[in-house]
């Protein structure tokens, strides 16, 4: 009777026991469960977080390089102050830069003396300056190039380097670094530049501003410096841009007769092969 009694009781004992024990691990598992969406929930939310952060530097940086764009191509334009690449010439007589100009030089139009020494003095510049707004040859009306220069004896040729660094630094304050630039200014002495030869000259910064893809172009900035002679030595800078003159170009005579020409040693050269 004992004995019966003692293995009945067990057998509750152990049916309560595992019945708890069930308890326990469906309740441990549904903390399991929960933790494991809560976990996914976060993840998901830091997920979403992680993709609107990285969503807003895109867009940011998309921004900022339309800005960068928009503002190379405002600058491509400039031929110099407010003369724009294009301008006729009536438009570029209007402008600071070349008001009061004088235009019986054809096409090209030279800026007042008075404004030339302006900019040598605002620079702290050793040697005058020349500058010049180019004309399409064909029309006279479409400004394509400006060009400055300076011309020294050979005994201020260290002044003209000076002066090469002042507009160096100009133009880097408005246009950044030169795409090419000559290491060796600091050295530059005009028996490297005699040792070019005649009629050559040395590169000594180059800017490109803008894209071919762009409605303003690609503007060019070059600096030169030369031998005029064998005393004499000058830098030209040359500011020109690729979209313009924009009108297209009609072919001379000369042009055609050329191109017959070369037509007809082509066709010349095909009948006489094979």
């Amino acid at each position: 009777m004992y004995t019966k009694r003692l293995v009945s009781t067990s057998a509750v004992i152990f049916t309560i026991a595992l019945a708890f024990s069930s308890c326990n691990y469906a309740e441990k598992q549904q903390q399991r469960e929960l933790k494991q969406q809560q976990y996914e929930l976060e993840r998901a939310r830091r997920d979403s977080v992680e993709k609107a952060r990285k969503d807003s530097i895109a867009q940011k940086e998309k921004e900022r390089e339309l800005a960068r764009i928009a503002h190379e191509d405002s600058l491509a334009i400039i031929a110099w102050g407010d003369a724009k690449f294009g301008m006729s010439k009536k438009e570029v007589l209007r402008t600071k830069a070349f008001r009061g100009a004088t235009t019986k030089y054809g096409n090209m139009i030279p800026m007042e003396s008075d404004k030339e020494y302006a900019i040598k003095s605002a620079l702290g510049l050793n040697n005058s300056i020349s500058v010049w707004i180019d004309f399409d040859g064909k029309t006279e009306n479409e400004a394509t190039r400006v060009r400055i220069s300076a011309l020294v004896n050979w005994k201020d040729f260290n002044g003209l380097v000076n002066d090469m660094k002042i507009i160096i630094k100009e133009f880097i304050a408005k246009y950044g670094e030169p795409n090419d630039n000559y290491r060796y200014l600091d050295v530059l002495s005009y028996r490297d530049v005699d040792k070019l030869g005649k009629y050559k000259r040395l590169l000594i910064a180059k800017w490109i501003i803008g894209s071919d893809t762009r409605k303003n172009g690609t503007k060019y900035i070059e600096l030169y410096v030369s031998a005029s002679t064998t005393t004499l030595y000058e830098y030209n800078i040359y500011i020109y841009n690729t979209a313009f003159p924009k009108h297209p170009k009609e072919k001379t005579q000369q042009e055609i007769q050329a191109e017959k020409e070369r037509e007809r040693k082509s066709k010349e050269a095909v009948e006489n092969a094979f």
